[in-house]
């Protein structure tokens, strides 16, 4: 049973250069392979040909922001101080790296983890029309 994943944090420490690597390699790799008439058939495919063909734009956040996390625990994970572990083992591993802040997305209907990020003191950086981008200054 302790050998079972039950979630995942990734993350970059510097989002620029991610951006670039992204836009320089593969992007273009997948733009051959999925161009703007591909017969997507459902709204995801269609948002992700989208996503894909989209030019990418740096905000000015990154420069106080640069790092970039995802994280994701299972539902019968979740409120047990998991998520929070995750979470300041990557905010330490930034420190250590002298990473001046870091930066995330979340959907402005998941009160429940928007609540979370302000708990470890998160705020929201810039506000989408179905989501926030929320950071936190590690130095």
């Amino acid at each position: 049973k302790d050998t079972i994943p039950v979630g995942y944090i990734v993350g970059i420490e510097d989002s620029t250069d991610f951006f670039s690597w992204l836009d320089g390699y593969w992007l273009p790799i997948l733009r051959k392979r999925y161009p703007k008439t591909y017969n997507a058939e459902t709204d995801l495919e269609k948002f992700i040909i989208r996503m894909i063909h989209t030019n990418l734009t740096l905000e000015e956040f990154l420069i106080n922001y640069p790092a970039q996390m995802h994280i994701d625990l299972l539902p019968e994970t979740q409120g047990k101080g998991l998520g929070k572990k995750l979470m300041e083992a990557f905010i330490n591993r930034l420190e250590d790296l002298e990473v001046p802040g870091i930066h995330f997305g979340v959907s402005k209907v998941n009160e429940k983890a928007i609540n979370f990020y302000k708990k470890l003191g998160f705020n929201i950086l810039k506000e989408n029309s179905d989501s926030y981008i929320m950071g936190m200054e590690l130095l």
